[in-house]
């Protein structure tokens, strides 16, 4: 599904000019001309100070007035009388995906080459723009991303455990660490999101800002971090249009449809394998140096050790395994494993590990748990009752809904255990890493 920026809402209700010439081409060849897009809905208690700040730094700005229902129009045309910033307005909310959208296309109207997003609840410094663009002049075809410390006093504690695993889901999906994948403080070069060369996307909401990072990765686009200041109002002063449910569930089918394409030979940006797995990096390793990296056991304890993401990556692997190891597969699991590690961009030692929870004695339960399971979904009985009542003329028969039940129950107890898996790898990971760190060790961060 092509991007629809051209589709923004003027301040008169029309349609927004589509994007010109200055967003397209090769944009290294160009100097940067950025601009700030403000998306904004019902923040007015905190809008006009982002926007003096912003001024301030000697940037223009263009914001999105999101279908507000506050004071919002009135200070906009406050600060539009007064600092002559232009206004881009949508009869009702469209949320944030389409609001970006439409700052966008009026950016690339007006011939600006970067777009700086930016939020207006109150929660990102202006004054931390000039450090991102410092990096976008650097490596003008970049996207620039913001990233926000884990500690910061009222940081709301589902949002953490929300950034962690959406960071975890795009370095499988692309093989990117990135470590704040839904700061709204970021630089967009244009051509990346407007006009013919943008990159296409299905989501929308605060979900786009999630996958422009893993597209722009599959398109070979160098993907940069800044560390930003962040702060939080306090609760009775926040305003926020998060949902937590909606947002959340739309947010898991994202990541499920990227992964999905991940895993398909020819598809999540298949032509791009062997690049780097850090933010920025672009250059290709020799062939032989990738897969000695990728099976190396020092590799693996570089990843555990040394990096922060690296016990989460090591836990998803073993939960991937076990996973895989419950299906009834056997013969190419080890197989299996080490496609979808490679896939995935994971160590492949986790992933093979996991899978061999499947030899007896334990596979053998696994086996019963996932008959017994999945008779019962199926027919809403204990299948020992069944076994019992069947004579033995009716062995094949048995056999067949037997293999049925195997079948689905296997999908649902392997969900089960990877999730018991994951937990329990990235606790006792943890464990290690604080008894290390007390008796005077290097601690795994």
């Amino acid at each position: 599904m092509k991007p629809r920026a051209e589709e923004g809402i003027d301040a008169n209700g029309g349609t927004a000019p589509g994007p010109v010439g200055g967003a397209g081409g090769d944009i290294s060849a160009r100097p940067l001309r950025p601009i700030v897009v403000a998306p904004t809905y019902n923040n007015a208690g905190t809008l006009l100070d982002i926007l003096w700040r912003v001024g301030a730094i000697g940037l223009e700005a263009i914001v999105v007035d999101d279908g507000c229902t506050d004071e919002t129009a009135r200070r906009l045309e406050e600060w539009r009388t007064r600092a002559g910033g232009e206004v881009v307005r949508h009869p009702r909310n469209m949320g944030k995906a389409r609001a970006l959208l439409s700052g966008f296309a009026a950016a690339a109207a007006r011939g600006y080459s970067h777009a700086v997003t930016i939020d207006t609840d109150g929660q990102h410094d202006p004054e931390s723009i000039p450090s991102l663009l410092k990096i976008a002049e650097g490596v003008p075809a970049a996207l620039v991303l913001g990233v926000r410390s884990e500690q910061i006093e009222g940081c709301p504690g589902r949002s953490l455990v929300g950034r962690r695993l959406s960071n975890l889901a795009i370095r499988c999906e692309c093989g990117v660490r990135v470590r704040d994948s839904q700061c709204g403080l970021r630089v967009y070069p244009l051509e990346l999101v407007v006009g013919e060369r943008a990159l296409r996307w299905r989501s929308g909401r605060f979900a786009f800002e999630a996958e422009v990072i893993t597209r722009a990765a599959w398109a070979g686009r160098p993907i940069e971090e800044v560390d930003v200041a962040c702060r939080y109002l306090p609760r009775e002063m926040r305003v926020s249009h998060f949902k937590p449910w909606r947002d959340s569930l739309h947010g898991v089918a994202l990541h499920a449809r990227l992964l999905g394409a991940a895993l398909l030979p020819w598809g999540g940006g298949a032509q791009r394998r062997g690049l780097e797995g850090r933010a920025g990096a672009t250059a290709r390793r020799p062939l032989g140096r990738r897969i000695r990296a990728w099976l190396s056991p020092m590799e693996l304890w570089r990843q555990i050790r040394d990096e922060r993401a690296g016990r989460a990556e090591v836990a998803l692997g073993v939960s991937i395994g076990v996973f895989i190891a419950n299906l009834p597969l056997y013969g190419v699991q080890t197989l299996l494993s080490l496609y979808v590690a490679n896939r995935l961009h994971l160590h492949p030692l986790p992933v093979v590990a996991g899978s061999h929870v499947s030899t007896p004695p334990v596979g053998v339960a696994l086996i019963g748990a996932a008959v017994a399971v999945g008779h019962w979904l199926l027919h809403g009985t204990w299948v020992w009752a069944e076994i019992a009542a069947t004579p033995a003329s009716g062995a094949w028969t048995m056999a067949g809904w037997m293999l049925l039940d195997w079948l689905v129950g296997s999908v649902v107890v392997g969900l089960a255990c990877a999730a018991a898996s994951f937990a329990g790898v990235w606790l006792l990971l943890g464990l290690v890493a604080r008894r290390g760190a007390r008796g005077g060790g290097s601690a795994w961060v």
